[in-house]
C-alpha cells in the first residue's frame, strides 16, 4: 500500500509541475522563491523555456533577456574581427541563436498581460509591434489565472 501511496504521490507532482492549475501552497512557495532571482537567473529561464509557448512570463524575465541578449551581441558586434570571415560568422550565429528565444518569451509575455500569442505577428508592421512591445514591457501581470494559467506572479487584484 504505502509504494501505491509513492507512485500517487509522483503522479500527484508530476501534475503539478506540468499542470497550468496549482495549489495555491504551490504558488505562494514559487513567487517567493522567485523574489530571490537575479538577473541572470531570469535569463537562463527564458533560454530553457527556448520552445515553450504556453503559459506566462513575467516582466523580469522579458527584461533580462532582453537586456542579456542585446548586451551580448553589441559586444561580439564591437569586437574587432580584422576581417575574420570565420569569426564574423560566429558573432552572427549567436546573436540569431539569441534571438530564437524571443518568439517563445514574446508569446508567454502576451499571455501575462491576458493578450494571445498570435498577436506578435504584427512585427511586420513595425511601428504596431513597437507599441504592443513597450506595452508588454510595462503592463503588469493580469492578477488571475486566464487560460494560459496562473499568474506568472503574486498581483493584488485591482
Amino acid at each position: 500500500a504505502k509504494i501505491q501511496n509513492e507512485k500517487e504521490m509522483s503522479k500527484i507532482n508530476n501534475l503539478k509541475e506540468t499542470s497550468t492549475k496549482h495549489s495555491a501552497e504551490f504558488l505562494e512557495a514559487k513567487y517567493r522563491e522567485e523574489e530571490n532571482y537575479g538577473i541572470w537567473k531570469w535569463f537562463t529561464i527564458a533560454l530553457k523555456n527556448v520552445l515553450n509557448f504556453k503559459g506566462r512570463s513575467r516582466r523580469k524575465e522579458y527584461f533580462s533577456y532582453g537586456l542579456i541578449s542585446i548586451s551580448i551581441s553589441i559586444a561580439l558586434l564591437a569586437l574587432p574581427f580584422d576581417n575574420s570571415e570565420f569569426l564574423m560568422t560566429i558573432a552572427g550565429g549567436v546573436s540569431m541563436l539569441l534571438f530564437i528565444p524571443v518568439v517563445a518569451l514574446n508569446t508567454r509575455r502576451l499571455h501575462d498581460i491576458g493578450l494571445p500569442g498570435y498577436l506578435q505577428l504584427t512585427v511586420i508592421i513595425p511601428i504596431i509591434w513597437a507599441f504592443i512591445g513597450l506595452f508588454c514591457s510595462f503592463k503588469e501581470s493580469s492578477p488571475k489565472d486566464n487560460k494560459w494559467g496562473a499568474p506568472a506572479k503574486r498581483v493584488e487584484p485591482d
